[in-house]
């Protein structure tokens, strides 16, 4: 999904695929957003006819928007009450966990896809308020998604709540699992998502709420930093790091306490376990992570080149150049990492633009370190980084004075 302002006040109209017609112009709209205007790819697209498509969307319900007769976004609704859930879709979504529940009453929504310049707040509530209705009168009581990590508080602002290990995509995208309870006013309004008013038009019951604090008691846990103020955030991340965000992570240094907690409360927190692919060489994802908690192992071409622990930076290249990302990075043990994307950066060059000068002056001198680190490594030359560049990333060479942070 993709973001912008609006271009122009056209009439919106939500149109459900009926044909295969339709569904090809779906599929067409698809690559032309994701491959032609973002940049990306997919497993699934073909190139010569520019389309992309998978063997969901056959028995799938297709939702578009159109303005001007132009398709300007789609979303995808697989129900189990039409047909059975593949075992890749179980195995991603931990649907077993939910086999207090019968199949029919699960929908999945995957393929949310918006046009660049129509990626406005409208476009994207008009097409969720529809599909939310398409699955209420499926019977839909779990409505299931996944996302990257940078987006999931938008996916929480909306209802949906972690519950379950993240997973790789086909396009090797590293994607958090999410779980909408359709039933659960209460918590829709409580946290003044979109959907509360239509939901409350529907009969609820609720019981699934009740079942899933008790069947998921540490998804209670996800997600409850987004409601922390400046100050209780920081000491949720000191916490985490035995150590103040400011002592701990380069990127803050130079900063004085108060522009450190405006800056780190842009971010959100992510869970990895051990073994996760969190970044994936040839990725275009436009976001970086903090390492709070744990370790994480960059390998090129199956090669370990670094390990990062507490208060170090990863995937900031791709943040900066929108280049296709370079390296996996997979955690070695379970990771905490906080999570800061292009948008961050946007807004705080708006914003904060006196921080954020001094954020890319540290930001360059860890890419600097790293660089003379890897010289060093290839070619033998000794490497002095200056005071300034202080990550903590292991085998790298870094100044005699500086220990690395001790993870948690």
């Amino acid at each position: 999904m993709t973001t912008g302002r609006p271009q122009n006040t056209s009439k919106l109209s939500v149109l459900q695929a009926k044909t295969e017609e339709d569904r090809h112009r779906i599929s067409l709209f698809r690559y032309h957003t994701i491959v032609q205007e973002m940049g990306g790819d997919s497993v699934h697209a073909d190139h010569d006819e520019r389309t992309i498509s998978d063997p969901l969307d056959e028995k799938a319900i297709h939702l578009y928007l159109t303005a001007d007769n132009q398709v300007i976004a789609s979303i995808r609704i697989t129900s189990g009450k039409i047909a059975k859930f593949p075992k890749k879709v179980r195995e991603n979504y931990q649907l077993d966990g939910f086999s207090d529940f019968d199949e029919t009453s699960m929908t999945l929504t995957t393929h949310f896809t918006v046009a660049k310049k129509w990626g406005q707040r409208q476009v994207i509530r008009v097409l969720l308020g529809a599909a939310y209705k398409t699955q209420r009168h499926l019977g839909s009581r779990f409505d299931f998604a996944s996302c990257p990590p940078a987006l999931v508080p938008l996916y929480e602002q909306m209802g949906y709540r972690r519950y379950g290990e993240n997973f790789e995509s086909d396009d090797r995208e590293y994607q958090v699992p999410l779980v909408l309870l359709m039933e659960d006013v209460a918590h829709l309004r409580e946290i003044g998502s979109p959907f509360h008013k239509i939901a409350e038009e529907y009969e609820n019951n609720g019981t699934t709420a009740k079942w899933f604090e008790t069947a998921f008691p540490e998804a209670a846990k996800q997600g409850t930093d987004r409601g922390m103020d400046e100050e209780r955030f920081w000491q949720f991340l000191s916490e985490k790091m035995q150590q103040t965000p400011l002592e701990g992570i380069p990127l803050l240094h130079s900063l004085n306490h108060g522009e450190a907690k405006k800056l780190v409360r842009e971010g959100n927190l992510i869970r990895a376990m051990k073994g996760d692919t969190i970044v994936s060489a040839g990725q275009r994802s436009r976001e970086m992570f903090v390492v709070l908690q744990g370790e994480v192992a960059v390998k090129a071409n199956n090669r370990t080149v670094a390990t990062l622990g507490s208060g170090a930076i990863f995937g900031e290249a791709a943040l900066i150049t929108a280049a296709p990302r370079t390296a996996d990075v997979i955690a070695e043990s379970d990771v905490e990492a906080l999570v800061l994307t292009e948008d961050f950066l946007r807004k705080t060059m708006r914003s904060m633009p006196e921080i954020m000068v001094r954020v890319l002056f540290n930001l360059s001198m860890i890419l600097a370190e790293r660089l003379a680190a890897s010289t060093q490594k290839i070619g033998g030359t000794p490497s002095t980084p200056g005071p300034e560049t202080k990550t903590p990333v292991k085998p790298t060479a870094k100044p005699a004075s500086q220990k690395k942070p001790k993870a948690a």
